[in-house]
C-alpha cells in the first residue's frame, strides 16, 4: 500500500483481512434465516418472495456499505476511534446527530442483539431437542433444553471480541453451507409425494407484512457489523466484505426457500427442517444448523456484553467482573426465552422493529450527516440545508426512498407481528405451563408431515407425523 493511501485510510496492521471479515458477515447473518425463510413464503407467496429476496440483498448490502463508510469517516476525522472501541455503532449516531442519538442507537442495538440472541437460543434448543428425539426416542422438554444449552454456552461468551473467536464464526459459516445441502436433498426426497398434495394459503397485505418481518430478520447483522469492521486490517474495504457476503447468503437462502415452499406449501412450520421426512437427513441438517446457532449466539451477544461492561465501567481484561456481567446477561436471555418460547412470531417482531432501524434507517441517516461534516473544521451537526446542498441529489433521493420504505414497512410489520404473537401464535411461558397443563409429551414426533391435514408421509408411515 502506498504512503499516500496509508495517510488517507486508517490501517490496523494486526487486523483481519477483508475476506476473513466476509466470513464473519456470512456467519453472522446466515443460519437462522435459512430455516425460517421458507415459512415466510407462506405469507408472501412465491412471486413476492423472489422480489423480496433481490430487494433485501440490494438494500441490505447497500446500507451495510454505508455503515462501513460511516466508520471510515469516524476513524479519519476522530483518531480516538482507531484504538479499541466497545460501541462503534452508537458513536456514529453521536458524531452524526449528537448525544441523544447515541443513547437511542445504543438502545436499538441492545434490543436487537438481545432479541436475536433469544431467537438463536430458542432455535438451538428446538433443534437439539428434535435431534435427541430422532436418535434416542427420548423427549426432553423444550423449556429444560433452553437452560441446558445456555449453561453449556456460557463459558464461550467470556471471550473479548471477534478477533478472539474468528474460528468460531468461520465454523458457523461452513456448518450452514453443509446444512443447506442436506436440507435441499431432504426436500428433494419428499417432493414427489408432498408437492402434489401441497396447498398454498391466500396472500393478503397483512400476510405479506408478517413475512416481510422475517426477511428483515434474515438479512440483518448490521448491529454487529461495526464491531467486525473495527477489527479489520483495512476497514475501508468493508464494502467488499458485505457485497460478497450478501450475494453468497442470497444464493444459499433462495434455493432452500423456493424449493421448500413449492414442495410443502402451507404445511411448513416455523422451521423447514421439521418438514424433512428422511430422519437421518433431518438430523444432519438439524445438528449443523444447531452448531451455527450456538456459535452465532456467542457472536451476537458480544456487542451487548461490551455495552454493559462500558456502562458499568468494567476493566477490559478478563476477571470476576466480566464473569458476573456476562453471566447475568445470559440469565436475562434465558428468562426471556422461557417467557416467549416460540421463535417464529418473535423473528417477525424483531425484524419489523429495531432491525429495520439498525439495518435500513440509521445507516442512511448517519451517512448523509457524517458526509456533510466530513470536511468541516469544527465539530457541529450540519443543518438540513447543508445536508441537502452537500449530498449528491441522486444519492439523496435514493437514501430518502430507502428510509421511507424501511420506516413504513417496518412499522406495519411490527404491528402485524404483535397481533400475530398475541393471538394466533400465543405460547404459554415455561414457568406458567406446569400449572395449567398436564399433557403427556412423550409421544411427540420430530417429523412434520405435509398436506393440508399434515398427514401425508413420503415414507408411507403417517403415524410418525405431528401437526
Amino acid at each position: 500500500m502506498s504512503k499516500e493511501r496509508q495517510l488517507k485510510y486508517h490501517v490496523n496492521e494486526r487486523g483481519m483481512h477483508w475476506l476473513l471479515a466476509t466470513f464473519f458477515v456470512i456467519g453472522d447473518i446466515a443460519g437462522g434465516g435459512l430455516i425460517v425463510l421458507p415459512g415466510a413464503l407462506k405469507y408472501t407467496g412465491l412471486t413476492g418472495g423472489i422480489i423480496l429476496f433481490f430487494a433485501m440483498m440490494v438494500i441490505a448490502s447497500y446500507t451495510a456499505a454505508l455503515l462501513g463508510d460511516n466508520w471510515v469517516i469516524l476513524q479519519k476525522k476522530w483518531p480516538e476511534y482507531r484504538t479499541h472501541c466497545r460501541k462503534p455503532y452508537p458513536e456514529m449516531g453521536y458524531r452524526g446527530l449528537g448525544p441523544l442519538m447515541r443513547k437511542f442507537v445504543s438502545y436499538c442495538v441492545n434490543f436487537t442483539q438481545f432479541s436475536v440472541g433469544v431467537v438463536y437460543l430458542l432455535l438451538s434448543a428446538k433443534i437439539i431437542q428434535d435431534s435427541i428425539l430422532l436418535v434416542t426416542g427420548t423427549h426432553i422438554t423444550f423449556c429444560f433444553m433452553i437452560i441446558i444449552v445456555a449453561t453449556l454456552l456460557l463459558p464461550v461468551t467470556m471471550l473479548k471480541s471477534p478477533q478472539d473467536f474468528w474460528h468460531v464464526v468461520v465454523a458457523a459459516m461452513f456448518s450452514t453451507g453443509i446444512s443447506c445441502l442436506f436440507i435441499i436433498f431432504g426436500i428433494s426426497s419428499d417432493s414427489s409425494e408432498c408437492a402434489r398434495h401441497a396447498e398454498y394459503s391466500p396472500i393478503t397485505v397483512g400476510s405479506v407484512l408478517i413475512g416481510m418481518g422475517t426477511f428483515f430478520f434474515s438479512y440483518d447483522g448490521h448491529a454487529a457489523f461495526p464491531t467486525i469492521q473495527h477489527d479489520m486490517k483495512e476497514p475501508h474495504k468493508f464494502g467488499r466484505s458485505v457485497a460478497l457476503a450478501y450475494i453468497v447468503v442470497t444464493m444459499v437462502y433462495m434455493p432452500v426457500a423456493i424449493l421448500g415452499y413449492i414442495t410443502y406449501g402451507s404445511s411448513i412450520g416455523e422451521s423447514i427442517i421439521d418438514s424433512i421426512q428422511t430422519p437421518w437427513m433431518q438430523m444432519a441438517a438439524n445438528m449443523l444448523i444447531a452448531i451455527h446457532c450456538i456459535l452465532t449466539l456467542v457472536f451476537v451477544l458480544n456487542p451487548l456484553n461490551q455495552e454493559a461492561e462500558e456502562y458499568f465501567n468494567l476493566p477490559h481484561t478478563f476477571g470476576i467482573e466480566r464473569v458476573i456481567c456476562r453471566s447475568t446477561m445470559m440469565l436475562l436471555t434465558v428468562f426471556v426465552a422461557e417467557s416467549v418460547p416460540t421463535f417464529g412470531p418473535l423473528v417477525n417482531l424483531v425484524g419489523g422493529s429495531t432491525i429495520t432501524l439498525t439495518a435500513i434507517v440509521f445507516p442512511c441517516l448517519f451517512n448523509v450527516y457524517l458526509k456533510a461534516q466530513e470536511h468541516q473544521a469544527e465539530d457541529r451537526i450540519p443543518t438540513l440545508r447543508e445536508i441537502v446542498t452537500r449530498t449528491p441529489k441522486p444519492k439523496l433521493i435514493l437514501i430518502t426512498v430507502i428510509m421511507l420504505f424501511g420506516a413504513i414497512a417496518g412499522t406495519a410489520a411490527t404491528y402485524s407481528a404483535i397481533k400475530d404473537l398475541s393471538t394466533t401464535h400465543f405460547a404459554m411461558p415455561c414457568y406458567i405451563l406446569p400449572f395449567v397443563s398436564s399433557a403427556d409429551e412423550s409421544s411427540i414426533s420430530a417429523i412434520r408431515c405435509c398436506g393440508p391435514s399434515y398427514n401425508i408421509s413420503s415414507r408411507g408411515t403417517p403415524d410418525v407425523c405431528f401437526a
